[in-house]
């Protein structure tokens, strides 16, 4: 591989630093690890869908706060990690979305997209409620 290049593209109010690995190539089977350092700021919107309702329990038409989004099944992630790359010439693009690993005694490995949320919240699982 060839003029490998690691990024993060951001949504909203998030602050990125990093300092970048300059590599010129990737031999068989080596490994490029790009640190970075995302910042949430104080001002930050929390991650939610861009419909909603105004009262859950008695509107039944959903409302679309947010149209540049209509027609996606969820708004753009907060964060996108992205990797671009030559081989043989041909340069390559991948991207996907910024995870957390959360590791359940009884379910194993659980990987979940990033969101933005209060310091501290409570979800209850309908199963075991």
């Amino acid at each position: 591989m060839e003029e490998v290049a690691v990024g993060l593209i951001v949504r909203g109010h998030l602050e990125v630093s990093s300092t970048p690995i300059q590599t010129t190539s990737l031999g068989y089977d080596e490994q490029l690890k790009q640190p970075f350092e995302v910042k949430v700021q104080e001002d930050a919107a929390y991650t939610r869908p861009y419909w909603s309702r105004q009262n859950s329990y008695r509107d039944n038409l959903y409302h679309i706060d947010r149209p540049q989004y209509v027609n996606l099944p969820w708004a753009p992630p907060e964060i996108t990690a992205t990797v671009t790359y030559r081989v043989a010439g041909v340069r390559f693009t991948l991207s996907e979305p910024g995870r957390t690993v959360i590791t359940e005694p009884l379910v194993g490995e659980e990987r979940r997209q990033l969101m933005i949320a209060p310091a501290i919240s409570v979800e209850l699982d309908r199963a075991t409620a």
